[in-house]
């Protein structure tokens, strides 16, 4: 049978997709201890671009903000979102940038991150992965799915075989950041990762642009 957990996405990507990074802590104060007695695995929390938005729009004081939260769900492990090669900014930023970022989010209380890199860099998605490993931190290895000829099952199996390879990576997911991916593509795509992800847990998150996502899960399952 399988084994099926839930993470959450309220305050991360849900925020980002209808306020554009612009719920502050004290909004979500009030229903965070909620969240984390819910039982989910992990609650995405943040990522690179809400310290921008927040400190540049709100003129809030993002770390404390985020100390705050932290210390409202002790129960289950908070993760950050990152882009392999690029942080608060869509240019690139310097290794060593990336490096601090981690270790800052780790040391504010952070125990998981998935990252990314929609160019699939794989070497910098590894190098971050170990970073983050080495400060006692779970790493989820994103594939961002894509619907085009590339794009093939054999495509992402070769990435999922590379990223899984790595010590540093804990879980591989599966990324739609479109919300387009329907039940016959799921049935060959999904079987093809998990062939090359070494037994590791597959996570899959759908973005709902397209109201698809709901059913995209159950298909998943």
């Amino acid at each position: 049978m399988a084994h099926i957990e839930f993470l959450d996405e309220t305050m991360r990507d849900g925020q980002q997709s209808l306020w554009g990074l612009r719920m502050q802590a004290g909004m979500a104060l009030p229903v965070s201890p909620l969240i984390d007695r819910t039982g989910f695995r992990v609650i995405d929390l943040t990522g690179g671009g809400m310290l921008d938005v927040l400190t540049r729009y709100c003129h809030e004081n993002y770390w404390e903000g985020l100390d705050l939260l932290v210390a409202s769900m002790p129960r289950t492990p908070v993760r950050a979102g990152l882009r392999s090669n690029a942080n608060v900014t869509f240019g690139v930023s310097p290794d060593v940038l990336m490096d601090l970022w981690v270790r800052r989010l780790c040391a504010h209380g952070v125990r998981s991150f998935w990252i990314y890199d929609v160019l699939f860099n794989i070497d910098k998605m590894l190098r971050l992965a170990k970073v983050a490993k080495e400060a006692k931190a779970d790493v989820a290895a994103a594939i961002m799915f894509a619907l085009s000829p590339v794009h093939t099952d054999a495509y992402y199996a070769d990435k999922a075989d590379k990223l899984s390879a790595s010590p540093d990576v804990n879980s591989i997911l599966l990324y739609d950041t479109a919300g387009v991916l329907e039940k016959e593509r799921l049935k060959t795509l999904l079987p093809a990762i998990v062939a090359k992800a070494r037994g590791k847990p597959i996570e899959f998150h759908s973005n709902n642009l397209l109201g698809m996502s709901a059913k995209a899960y159950l298909d998943a399952i």
